[in-house]
């Protein structure tokens, strides 16, 4: 009597997307608009605002803006930076 092989397990293939349910996923990922962070580094903070790093920190100091320590890392409430920005006159 032959001895039978195990039966290998072939991967089932999933069947192919149509064009139409390509285009659909394309759209929706494109429309994905990314979440931007609530708290950013110092050193994102001067480049998302134009504001030099040493004007910042006498924001910081001020009170002007808000800010929180987490471990030896400060980070700044974007939220807080808009609203400094758009305070500022023109």
């Amino acid at each position: 009597m032959p001895a039978t092989k195990a039966s290998k397990e072939t991967p089932r293939a999933t069947a192919p997307m149509l064009n139409s349910e390509k285009q659909t996923v394309l759209e929706e990922t494109e429309s994905r608009q990314p979440i931007p962070p609530r708290w950013l580094k110092v050193q994102v903070a001067v480049k998302y605002s134009g504001i030099s790093r040493s004007a910042l920190y006498v924001l910081l100091t001020n009170g002007k803006i808000r800010s929180h320590r987490i471990g030896a890392a400060r980070v700044i409430d974007r939220e807080s930076l808009d609203a400094f920005i758009t305070s500022q006159p023109a």
